[in-house]
């Protein structure tokens, strides 16, 4: 495995991988250091003659992509986790977006390779675009959830809970949460309000961390910053919320569900993939605020319903989005372009 150094190469080394550090900027567009990472590809591909290469993330796609078509050695995976920035806050003729698309047509197309896409939106807007040939692609719900570390654990009274949690940035619906909670809050004062997950400095949305005390120092919400042990976290929420304006297909719902949390999240691309409304949760428009406040108010209102809707969530997560089903689905790509297919 190689990844820019977050310092959790350690993490990466106890699974029993081998860990490479990969010199690669995640925001910059240097163009002496974007050349650098590409031949940080080059000799890396050049070392390994890998088998095959799985990508994730833009950069490794492009990048990576390009140089296994010129060494032409390894079948090529790559996985479309999400748009980002780039196709979510971007105009059409922005300059970075025209770029962007152009590359991505440059290394998806190769023969011997096979994009993962985790909704069907994506991977449409991918072919519509011409980024993409629709033979070179393959759709798979999410990344999967280990529904036995992700489990409901036995309630606990005490404080009520309403969870987002997701990295600080504004196209995760954070400041439409924070102006539900202002609707919200004389109602329901002994309630709280809780933002989960670290200000990510190197994502043009980011909410600054200024911005997030200045809200807790208003007694709005609580924000817990990044936290490790999400298993624990979740099963501390009575409800997790994701007002997001578009997701790939995002895991924290999933786990969510998993834990028997009622989930609240917007009808776009990734999320209405695991939010059946009205099943396991209730879907809103997006940058809603009122209509999210009445979403959470519905269910703190109506904790019967709220708990049914938990039920059904983990049953979902069990039948369709468990990660040995996901596990075994990226293995039938691997099996299949190997065999010349």
């Amino acid at each position: 495995m190689a990844t820019p150094d977050t310092g959790d190469a350690h993490l990466i080394k106890a699974t029993g991988l081998n860990h490479i550090t990969l010199e690669m900027s995640r925001k910059g567009l240097n163009p002496l250091r974007e050349l650098k990472t590409m031949f940080e590809f080059w000799r890396l591909y050049k070392d390994l003659s890998p088998q095959i290469v799985h990508h994730v993330t833009v950069k490794p796609i492009i990048y990576g992509s390009i140089v296994a078509s010129l060494l032409n050695k390894s079948f090529v995976v790559n996985a479309i986790s999400g748009l980002g920035y780039v196709f979510t806050s971007l105009p059409k003729n922005n300059i970075v977006r025209i770029i962007t698309t152009f590359l991505y047509k440059l290394a998806l197309n190769r023969s011997n390779s096979k994009t993962i896409f985790q909704n069907p939106d994506d991977l449409n807007l991918f072919i519509q675009e011409g980024m993409i040939e629709k033979s070179k692609t393959r759709l798979i719900l999410g990344s999967g959830v280990n529904c036995s570390v992700f489990s409901p654990t036995p309630a606990k009274i005490g404080d009520i809970i309403v969870m987002l949690p997701a990295r600080m940035l504004f196209d995760k619906g954070i400041y439409e949460f924070v102006n539900a909670v202002t609707l919200l809050k004389a109602d329901y004062p002994k309630v709280k309000f809780v933002l989960v997950g670290r200000s990510d400095d190197g994502n043009p949305a980011l909410i600054p961390t200024k911005q997030l005390r200045a809200w807790e120092l208003a007694g709005l919400i609580e924000w817990w910053g990044y936290k490790r042990n999400m298993d624990e976290v979740l099963n501390m929420a009575s409800m997790v919320v994701l007002p997001s304006y578009r997701e790939g297909l995002p895991k924290v719902l999933l786990e969510a569900a998993a834990c028997s949390k009622p989930i609240i999240s917007t009808n776009v691309p990734g999320c209405k993939e695991i939010v059946r409304h009205e099943v396991n949760g209730l879907l809103i428009p997006p940058k809603d605020e009122v209509a999210l406040a009445e979403a959470i108010r519905r269910l703190l209102d109506n904790p019967e319903f709220a708990r049914q809707l938990g039920e059904n969530g983990r049953e979902i997560v069990q039948n369709e989005f468990s990660e040995a089903l996901v596990v075994e689905k990226t293995f039938e790509v691997y099996e299949h372009l190997l065999a010349g297919k």
